[in-house]
């Protein structure tokens, strides 16, 4: 078990050793490896920690007694979205586009908290908003969530969408 405290409830101080915490996680050593886990966080993968909990001074408890260290540092992979689209540009300037989103992590977490419990019309409409800033004129044809009843696995996010007269005018 590792003990901190809640963002804005106080810190560990490295420089004076106490075990004082408001919130506890749970280490798990698999292959001598740890792994973190945060069991008050809904909807993360069980080896995903908030960003909250992230590099922040904490004591852990087990079988060897208690230690001070420190909850991993977010890394770039603990919090990172790969995007692919294929583009298709027509004779008139128009385009047919697929575009695959996968969100890992962190990232996933948070994408997937915008879609879980959200009725299918806000999906498309939020799918949607996240187009138009590249594609004005979009218009969505297709969306597809896979993984987004899999904390463990990241969230892929799949739309197919049309734009006339992207590439029209001077």
């Amino acid at each position: 078990m590792a003990t901190l405290g809640v963002r804005g409830d106080g810190q560990v101080n490295e420089a004076v050793p106490c075990p004082w915490g408001s919130h506890a996680l749970c280490v798990v050593t698999i292959d001598g490896e740890d792994h973190w886990v945060d069991t008050t966080a809904q909807m993360i993968g069980w080896d995903v920690l908030p960003k909250d909990d992230r590099d922040r001074a904490c004591y852990v408890t087990d079988d060897k007694g208690i230690r001070l260290t420190r909850t991993p540092a977010l890394a770039p992979a603990d919090n990172a979205t790969v995007q692919t689209t294929t583009v298709t540009v027509g004779p008139d300037g128009s385009i047919k586009a697929e575009r695959t989103a996968e969100y890992r992590g962190l990232a996933a977490w948070t994408k997937r908290d915008d879609f879980v419990d959200t009725p299918a019309a806000e999906r498309r409409r939020l799918a949607v908003a996240d187009l138009v800033d590249a594609y004005p004129k979009a218009r969505l044809r297709t969306l597809t969530l896979d993984g987004l009843d899999d904390a463990d696995k990241p969230l892929t996010v799949k739309v197919a969408f049309e734009a006339a007269e992207h590439f029209a005018g001077d």
